[in-house]
């Protein structure tokens, strides 16, 4: 059973990788299905979860970022209110400077409340170890998306490190 779940996520892995191949030059649009589906491959290879711990799992890391999700928009909105633009605040007062501040760290705080209530949840289904992880995996898909869609200069070579910084793999 193992095996054909592994043999399952390497075909989807591989024609993820062919896609990305044949479209390589080319910015694709971005497709939250396809995102979605490679989050739980990749974090359900990384991890080591079963069919039956996949399935009762992703259902609740979806609802968790879902929430997340909400709490970041909230942040946005926190910010557009305060006149933040990329160059920084414009024409803010100190008081509003400081209203938003406090806003976006209690809206953090309302993110981390969220991941502790699912992690209560994660724990119904998985394992501590397999929570730890998961996150591991959740932290290294965050950091090859996040190079796989950092924009590119024509021609310029893509960083071969593998997410290493002086030698030392990262978690």
């Amino acid at each position: 059973m193992k095996q054909i779940f592994t043999f399952i996520i390497a075909t989807f892995f591989c024609f993820g990788i062919a896609n990305a191949q044949k479209n390589q030059g080319r910015r694709q649009e971005f497709s939250p299905e396809f995102f979605k589906k490679s989050l739980e491959m990749f974090v359900g290879r990384e991890a080591g979860l079963s069919p039956d711990e996949s399935k009762a799992f992703f259902p609740l890391l979806h609802e968790m970022l879902n929430a997340q999700r909400e709490v970041e928009n909230k942040q946005r909105e926190v910010m557009m209110k305060a006149n933040f633009d990329q160059k920084g605040f414009k024409d803010a007062t100190e008081a509003e400077a400081q209203q938003a501040v406090t806003s976006v760290l209690d809206l953090e705080v309302k993110k981390a409340q969220i991941e502790q209530q699912y992690y209560k949840k994660f724990k119904k289904v998985l394992s501590w170890k397999k929570i730890m992880k998961v996150r591991q995996a959740l932290y290294r898909f965050k950091m090859e998306a996040l190079k796989n869609f950092r924009p590119q200069a024509p021609g310029a070579p893509r960083p071969q490190d593998g997410g290493q910084r002086n030698g030392q793999r990262r978690p």
